[in-house]
């Protein structure tokens, strides 16, 4: 219908030859610079449109037309005289990379010589032709050329040359681009090789540079041998009418697959014709390849056609053609096969294929395409579709999509599909590498469905010999059941399912099917499935099949053989269709029943048959059997509680999941079409996009794959992938890994799908359980059934088993729960690493009382006894490393984590376990040899360590074992080998010297001796030691031995057991352990035994208590309580002293008690016991009273108020009493503010002239008052507001974690503040240190066991000297003359007193200068006693002037102080408002900030300002002003 445009001007058109009627259009491509669209600017109008040019290339004539599309105009551009061979574009508009400004055409055309000009005058003369490749830019101007043959001229008799042109046909040409447009490659027959050779060019140097040669990849260089299908045009041939019109044997793969060049491979021989694809890379080197199956028929390869970005390292279609020769001698086209194939592990495997009738539906053309998304909210989504063309005009359409069949049996046997082989292997058993297999399964044709048999029906086909095991689909739609083999496998081999039936190909047509049950008739068995009908056209109506397929065996016993079959259609359901458009299925699951150990939480109950049915708009239907009649059933929209019946986007993969409801949802609340339904239900989908949804939720945004297994919904996430939640992308959800995470089902069932982002659904999107790094792109396979374990498929195509926390606690915990089996538990824990004290912290009482014994029945490895010993730590791992959650807790029964806390001590928890294990063993048997070495665990991990009972132990066992052993040897009992082993074994568990000095300390010098044996301690230590402990008599000895180890009271105790021995050394040779003498003993040989050392060691240990017990003579305890006395004097203990040496009998100690009186300041016993003692005269007496008061008055300062007051008033009572001096007495009275004492004082004595002076004190006393309170006023509120800025720059500080909060504890010397880790985990932008793998650390399950005590016999091998650090423990050398080497102390800098300004120092001194400024109750005491003097000496006005300044002052005091709290309470109230209103969710440090009260500030807020008493406001009332005015009456 276009229009021919030539031009007028160019005289080179004159000789082309228009394009006819008949012209051999092979290329109709769209101009790649006209898909850009027109510049805003530039547009006329308010459409956007495209002018799109088509360049349209004819193959006979070799013309080459653009059409443009608006005009409908064609416009010949050039013609080559012999035809085009081949064309390709370097972006042909199908890929998403190139460059459309310079996208290049390249043809290969046949050209005559045209370089001779007596050719070009004699056209009688035969000329020889050159095959070209031409590149021309979108303008058709020619950028390079090169010749690739040249076909000699043929004369008319030469045959040869005759053969040679016809080679070089279109059929025999292909060109390819690579998708970049960076290479440029070419298949065509090579005259001087005489065969087919690829050619790779650099398209911008095609005239100066060699091309790449397809060669071989053994290294030989040699070329690959019969590439493409060589076609000749002989007309004695008819191999042109069985070869595609278009043929394209070369594709190119996008960067993403290595850019490999795929090529078709005919190896022709002798027996057979095998058609390859061998793949090459951009240097020409072979990359490996595959063999197409084999066929009865010839089959020739069309086209191939790489999938798309992200998927075409993956897939690879090809469209096959096979054909006959009939009898007549033409050639039949039987059918075209499109076949899908994929590479994994570097193996190839034919994953589908499509047969099309040759007769009806001849193919010619296979491209992948991405489908539009117009009728979604979702951009296009990143799914595979291959779209074939038949020559009818019809257009197929197959989206492609993974899915896995793993058998869901106690082996989870995976079926791998490859072409009509299908690999098994059980993953249960063994992880198999792929492309091998355990097991294969042939079939008649390639496998295009499996459909596995549910659960239930596995289940009730145990007991049978046959059970079906999947029905599976071929792709000529023939059925194969297969089914358990006969025989079981037997050990270490396994069998794999045999073909039980084959049925030959129906005329139903119907795809994606599920088998719904399995039921075994009297004769055979019958297999009931649901399948969705193939149509011909969208257009049609698509319908359920009920399907149902009878086998009938020979014997009604034996049902090993299935002599006929029979496939019926019992029930056509019509796919309900929406207004717009068709619906059609796009997948079909069967409900499935998690997993249940509560009560409260059981398997659905059974019930007819149901299929949830999702169509391709999202809407969900449920196909449900009539449990009446077998052979009808209905299809109605899903109805669940809390979900819509439409996903918000198709989801290819789903998976329904269906629980009976809880009895505490059957009852109250309000009533709802549910409320009689038994069970509830979930569905479960991915979508084309990635993204994860359960129901109406969004649980991820970009996963690879998902699982639903007995407990948890498990999905593997991509390293981009963010949860849907707010408040999970605030806490760092964004993942920097790929990871496995698990969510428990039940979780799943308390979403709220109506409440959308809500605070309750996001709690359970965020609560992943334990999830676990993987390597990104990883698939999920399948979750084992008999052990936690999760298969996964990497990138690269191999198979990897992983056992995550998440699968592994429930079971270690089922284990212990349900089956009581701690032995399988145990092995578990240890085989994954998992903290063995959750053996006691997931119910410790439980644990005590019936637990630990059945772990000493069951686990008779000692290694496994003493490994769980010494793990035992007091904390509950189910709140720290293996945190339980709530519903976890709820699933097994267990307490809350609150209530398991408060009803066990967890403190006490190694030594309550250890005590209950030995009470255990002793209670069945003594103690054997085989339980000895985990007895000696729980003593030495003890806290503290109980290792003088295990000493004794070990003691024990070797004396019995001595005792009745029959062979008596020389060598003494703990020198036995058992014994050497067990103290060997417990040295190990301890600190080797903790354990010597532990063994000295029982006084047993032979297993002192055997311990340092065995504990590496060097014989020249500890040998002369032991001799010389052996020579002193025997407790003198246990003193020596006390005194060596620093047990002070044992010393004394034994030293005076060896006083009243009278005890003597035998021998006068003596070495001390350090190579001196021992101390406490004399050189000349005589044992320090006496009085006099025992009170030497008394005064030096403070062990007066003990010789007061230990010795009973008068003069004895008169020397220890002297000594006592005298230490107490010098410790502060002034008071006590003077108890002590009051209570002394005569003659008491004078200078002691008057020495200690006048420390203490008792002056009354002091001057007392000094006139009753001394004979003295009175001056003498008066001059010590009156240097103690001197010393009293002195004593004081202003700061203290109080007790200045008290010590005065005592100083002045001295003077009057024992000096008679009323007048210093009344001074003192004055300087204590006590007024109206000093005047009554002075009156007593009859001196008016002193009371005067008390009155001008008050007077004086007042007035500087006065003038002393506004200043003093003004100064808290200046302080008071420096305070606030300070105050708010520390809390500023805190907040950006430059300093620790005050007043928070640290967790551990490693964790730091809780502050400053919620301030770390503030500040951190990706992963969560928490999500901590779930490998968990070696380190803490060695067998060392720690213990805290006093003295450290933690497992260390390094010294305990920081010097020595890097030393072994058992390396001594240096160390002890180190001890006593004298260090060079370093001269420490004076520390500056100056106060950083904003510091912790300054708000310190802040708040302490308030305190001092407050007027407290001391001071206030003081005003008021002094104005009611005031008053009643008559100076009222003064009195007046004191209570109103100081009643100003208070509430200035007052005002500022709750001034302060109030703006700070308001900010922090307002802070919490905006966030509320905004929706800002603050950090933890955020938070711990707005609830956070400095301690300082608590200080000041707290601070208090006492008002005066009442009875001088009354006075005030009861006074006129007049009164006040006048001074009085």
């Amino acid at each position: 219908t276009a229009v021919l445009e030539q031009g007028d001007d160019d005289d080179d058109d004159d000789d082309q030859s228009p394009p006819t009627p008949e012209t051999d259009w092979f290329q109709v491509q769209v101009i790649p610079t006209s898909l850009v669209a027109v510049d805003d600017d530039d547009q006329s109008g308010s459409d956007n449109k495209i002018n799109l040019q088509l360049c349209c290339l004819g193959r006979r004539q070799g013309v080459i037309v653009t059409l443009s599309l608006e005009g409908k105009k064609l416009e010949l551009v050039g013609a080559f005289e012999q035809g085009i061979l081949d064309a390709a574009w370097s972006h042909d508009g199908n890929n998403n990379t190139g460059n459309l400004d310079h996208s290049i055409l390249a043809l290969v055309v046949t050209q005559d010589d045209e370089d001779d000009d007596e050719n070009d005058n004699n056209n009688d003369t035969p000329q020889q032709q050159h095959v070209m490749l031409l590149t021309m830019t979108q303008d058709f101007q020619v950028l390079q050329e090169v010749v690739l043959e040249t076909i000699p001229a043929a004369d008319d008799d030469s045959t040869n040359n005759k053969q040679q042109s016809l080679l070089f046909c279109p059929e025999n040409v292909s060109l390819c681009w690579r998708p970049d447009g960076k290479w440029l490659a070419v298949l065509l027959p090579s005259l001087q090789q005489q065969m087919m050779v690829v050619r790779i060019w650099d398209p911008l140097s095609l005239s100066t540079t060699q091309p790449n040669l397809g060669r071989t990849e053994d290294g030989s260089g040699k070329l690959l041998p019969q590439l493409g299908y060589m076609v000749t045009k002989d007309d004695d041939s008819n191999d042109v009418a069985t070869a595609p019109r278009v043929r394209k044997d070369l594709a190119w793969a996008n960067e993403t697959c290595s850019l490999l060049l795929a090529c078709s491979q005919h190896v022709v021989t002798a027996k057979k014709t095998t058609t390859k694809i061998v793949l090459m890379e951009p240097n020409g080197l072979q990359h490996g390849g595959f063999s197409l199956p084999k066929t009865k028929t010839r089959q020739v390869l069309v086209q191939m056609a790489w999938a798309l970005p992200p998927d075409n390292f993956n897939l690879l279609a090809l469209h096959v053609r096979q054909h006959q020769t009939n009898p007549d001698g033409s050639h039949q086209i039987l059918q075209d096969k499109v076949q899908v194939w994929h590479r994994s592990n570097y193996h190839w495997y034919l994953k589908q294929e499509f047969i099309h009738d040759g007769t009806t539906a001849i193919l010619t053309q296979l491209q992948w395409d991405t489908p539009s998304a117009s009728n979604s909210h979702h951009p296009t989504p990143p799914r595979q579709v291959l779209t074939a063309l038949l020559q009818n005009g019809t257009r197929w359409y197959y989206e492609m999509g993974w899915n896995e069949t793993v058998v869901p049996s106690q082996t989870n046997t995976a079926m791998v599909v490859d072409g009509t082989v299908l690999k098994c292997t059980p993953l249960g058993r063994t992880l198999v590498p792929p492309p091998m297999a355990a097991a294969t399964v042939d079939l008649p044709h390639v496998v295009r469905h499996v459909a596995l048999v549910p659960t239930t029906a596995l289940q009730k086909q145990q007991q049978q010999q046959h059970g079906v095991v999947a029905l599976v689909q071929m792709s000529t739609q023939a059925l194969v059941v297969l089914g358990k083999p006969p025989s079981p496998s037997s050990k270490g081999r396994y069998k794999p399912p045999v073909i039980l039936s084959a049925l030959e190909p129906s005329v139903l047509r119907f795809h994606n099917f599920v088998v719904t049950g399995v039921e075994s008739l009297v004769s055979g068995l019958r297999i009931d499935f649901v399948a969705v009908e193939t149509t011909e056209s969208i257009s049609q109506p698509q319908h359920l099949l009920e399907l149902s397929l009878s086998l009938t065996a020979e014997e009604e016993e034996d049902q090993s053989q299935f002599t006929s079959s029979k496939l019926e259609c019992t029930a056509s359901i019509p796919i309900p269709q929406d207004d717009d458009e068709r619906g059609r299925v796009l997948a079909m699951t069967q409900w499935q029943s998690p997993v249940s150990n509560s009560s409260t939480d059981i398997a659905a109950p059974k019930k007819p048959v149901s299929v949830l049915v999702e169509l391709d708009n999202g809407a969900l239907y449920q196909y449900t059997s009539n449990a009446e009649d077998a052979n009808s059933g209905t299809l109605q929209r899903f109805l669940c509680e809390g979900m819509m019946d439409t996903l918000l986007e198709p989801c290819p993969w789903i998976v329904g999941v269906e629980r009976q409801r809880p009895q505490h949802d059957n009852g109250g609340g309000e009533e709802n079409d549910f409320a009689d339904d038994e069970t509830e239900q979930i569905v479960i989908g991915m979508s084309w996009q990635k993204r994860l949804y359960c129901g109406d939720v969004l649980l991820a945004d970009s996963i690879t794959s998902f699982y639903v297994s007995d407990r948890f919904l498990c999905y593997a996430t991509t390293a981009t992938t963010t949860t849907a939640t707010t408040s999970a992308v605030a806490r760092g959800a964004a993942s920097g890994a790929s990871q496995l995470k698990f969510i428990a089902l039940s979780q799943l069932f308390s979403l709220d799908p109506f409440m959308g982002a809500s605070d309750e659904n996001n709690a359970v999107v965020a609560a992943d359980y334990e999830p676990r790094n993987v390597e990104r792109g990883s698939r999920i396979v399948s979750v084992l059934r008999n052990k936690p374990m999760v298969i996964l498929q990497l990138p690269r195509g191999n198979l990897e088993g992983v056992a995550p926390r998440a699968l592994v606690l429930p079971h270690v915990l089922q284990q212990v729960i349900t089956n009581r089996n701690y032995k399988v538990a145990l092995e578990m824990m240890r085989q994954q690493k998992v903290d063995l004290n959750l053996l006691v912290d997931w119910n410790p009482g439980e644990f005590l009382s019936q637990g630990a014994e059945e772990l000493l029945k069951q686990v008779t490895n000692v290694d496994h006894l003493n490994l769980f010993i010494s793990s035992l730590r007091n904390e509950n791992v189910t709140q720290t490393r293996h945190f339980l959650p709530d519903w976890f807790r709820e699933e097994f029964g267990l307490p809350s984590s609150s209530d398991a806390t408060s009803a066990f001590d967890f403190s006490t928890k190694v030594n309550q376990v250890c005590q209950k294990l030995r009470s255990i063993i002793s209670d069945k048997a003594r103690v054997g040899q085989a339980l000895l070495l985990p007895v000696l665990s729980t003593f030495a991990k003890e806290d503290p360590p109980q290792l003088e009972a295990a000493l004794s132990l070990i003691q024990q066992k070797a004396v019995e074992e001595d005792e009745h052993s029959r062979n008596r040897n020389k060598k003494p009992p703990l020198f036995s080998e058992r014994a050497q082993s067990s103290i060997q074994y417990l040295a190990f568990l301890a600190n080797y010297n903790l354990l010597f000095d532990t063994a000295l300390g029982m006084y047993e010098l032979d297993l002192a001796r055997a311990v340092a044996r065995n504990s590496q301690m060097d014989p020249k230590m500890y040998l002369p030691l032991l001799k010389q402990y052996r020579e002193f008599p025997q407790f003198y000895s246990c003193y020596e031995i006390d005194m060596r180890l620093k047990r002070y009271p044992e010393a004394l105790r034994n030293m005076v057991k060896s006083i009243q021995a009278q005890e003597e050394m035998q021998s006068a040779t003596e070495v001390s352990a350090e190579g001196d003498s021992a101390p406490g003993r004399e050189e000349s040989g005589k044992l320090a035994n006496s009085f006099h050392d025992a009170l030497t060691l008394i005064k030096k240990q403070k062990l007066h208590r003990l010789g007061l017990e230990l010795f009973h003579e008068k003069g004895q305890q008169r020397e220890i309580l002297l000594d006592l006395g005298d230490h107490l004097l010098n410790a502060g203990e002034a008071e006590n002293a003077l108890t002590i040496f009051l209570t002394m009998s005569e003659p008491m100690p004078s200078e002691q008690i008057l020495r200690a009186a006048k420390k203490c300041q008792d002056w009354r016993t002091y001057l007392s016991y000094l006139l009753s003692t001394t004979e003295t005269n009175d001056d003498d007496v008066q001059a010590k009273a009156r240097e103690v008061a001197q010393e009293m008055a002195s004593s004081v300062t202003a700061a203290d108020l109080t007790r200045k007051r008290r010590v005065l008033s005592d100083a002045a009572l001295i003077l009057l009493d024992y000096c008679n001096d009323p007048s210093e007495a009344v001074d003192l009275f004055i300087q204590s503010e006590l007024w109206s004492e000093g005047q009554r004082v002075a009156m007593l004595h009859g001196d008016p002239t002193l009371a005067q002076k008390c009155v001008d004190a008050a007077i004086a006393h007042a007035h500087a008052t006065i003038e002393a309170l506004p200043d003093r006023a003004t100064t808290f509120v200046s302080t008071m507001e420096r305070y606030s800025e300070v105050l708010k720059i520390r809390k500023e500080a805190y907040a950006r974690g430059e300093s620790e909060l005050p007043g928070v504890s640290p967790m551990n010397d490693d964790a730091g503040s809780l502050f400053s880790a919620a301030s770390q985990a503030s500040h951190l932008t990706g992963a969560s240190a928490t999500s901590a793998s779930s490998t968990g650390s070696s380190a803490s399950y060695s067998s060392v066991i720690s213990v805290s005590s006093t003295a450290s016999s933690a497992f260390s091998l390094t010294g305990s000297e920081q010097t020595y650090r890097h030393k072994s423990k058992y390396n001594q050398i240096g160390q002890k003359v180190h001890k006593n080497q004298k260090r060079k102390k370093k001269k420490k800098k004076p520390k500056p007193n100056r106060v950083i300004p904003g510091s912790e120092k300054e708000l310190e001194t802040l708040q302490e200068s308030l305190g001092i400024l407050c007027l407290d109750a001391s001071f206030m005491t003081s005003v008021s006693e002094c104005i009611v003097f005031l008053i009643r000496s008559g100076q009222i006005t003064v009195a007046s002037d004191l209570y109103e300044t100081y009643q100003s002052s208070l509430k200035k005091m007052r005002d500022c102080q709750e001034s302060r709290m109030k703006k700070s309470r308001e900010a922090r109230e307002q802070q919490e408002q905006v966030n509320r209103r905004e929706g800002i969710r603050p950090n933890a440090a955020e938070e711990l900030l707005l609830s956070f009260v400095h301690p300082l500030e608590t200080k000041v807020d707290n601070l208090v300002f006492e008002v005066l008493p009442s009875s001088v406001h009354r006075l005030f009332e009861y006074l006129p002003q007049e009164l006040i005015q006048e001074d009085g009456y």
